[in-house]
């Protein structure tokens, strides 16, 4: 499996799923961590994510990732397709949303297309409100896209000014993408999910889905370093 040369996976990260120790260790890091941490995510729900099982990938790593949470960590869940951009995890104390995590996560299914102005348009004005009610977080925000903007002139953030993922950026919040890109795609979509991300080396690319798991331990990883600073 190819994960691309966008980012480079913490070791620990990788060899913790066959390593019990590593990972019963990584796994209090990022709790200890996730206390000082908030972190909010859009996902990608567009029709697409349909093939090859990426929906249900999708699911499995992020529920994976958020069990990893301690009580007092603040997670937040969105999700879009060009039918409906919602808010499916208020920004919240894990303690107070854990049913409901499970509840929504389980519950994405596939619609249409990928408008991806506007979900990060709708992210940034939950982030605002957010960011001064856990003033003592440091903000994280995963961008997760299997496709390229839909229509392509009026989807694609970077066309704007200001660019929403800019605004993001400007509120102090560290940006990371993920890319489930085909060969078609890579290429352009590596370029745009890199100039949303905080820098190109906060992207991650996987082809099919299959390493979710492991971009999400990256993630954490990298989330867990900056908090801890």
């Amino acid at each position: 499996q190819d994960l691309s040369n966008e980012a480079v996976i913490d070791e620990d990260s990788l060899s913790s799923s066959t390593n019990g120790n590593q990972l019963q260790l990584k796994t209090l890091k990022f709790k200890k961590c996730s206390s000082i941490a908030a972190v909010s995510m859009m996902l990608d729900r567009s029709g697409s994510m349909g093939d090859d099982g990426k929906i249900s990938k999708l699911k499995s790593a992020t529920l994976s990732f958020a069990s990893n949470f301690a009580d007092d960590s603040v997670i937040g869940i969105q999700s879009f397709d060009s039918n409906d951009i919602r808010e499916d995890v208020p920004i919240s104390y894990y303690k107070d949303v854990k049913d409901l995590v499970v509840t929504k996560v389980n519950a994405l299914t596939p619609g249409d297309r990928t408008p991806t102005y506007r979900a990060l348009q709708f992210s940034r004005d939950i982030l605002i409100p957010a960011i001064p009610k856990f003033s003592d977080r440091t903000f994280n925000f995963i961008f997760l896209s299997d496709g390229l903007p839909v229509p392509a002139g009026t989807e694609d953030p970077r066309t704007y000014s200001p660019n929403p993922a800019d605004e993001i950026k400007a509120l102090g919040v560290t940006v990371y993408t993920i890319g489930i890109f085909g060969p078609s795609d890579s290429v352009a979509g590596g370029e745009l999910l890199k100039s949303i991300a905080s820098s190109p080396d906060n992207y991650f690319a996987t082809p099919t889905g299959d390493d979710l798991s492991s971009i999400y331990d990256a993630i954490g990883t990298k989330i867990c370093n900056k908090a801890t600073k």
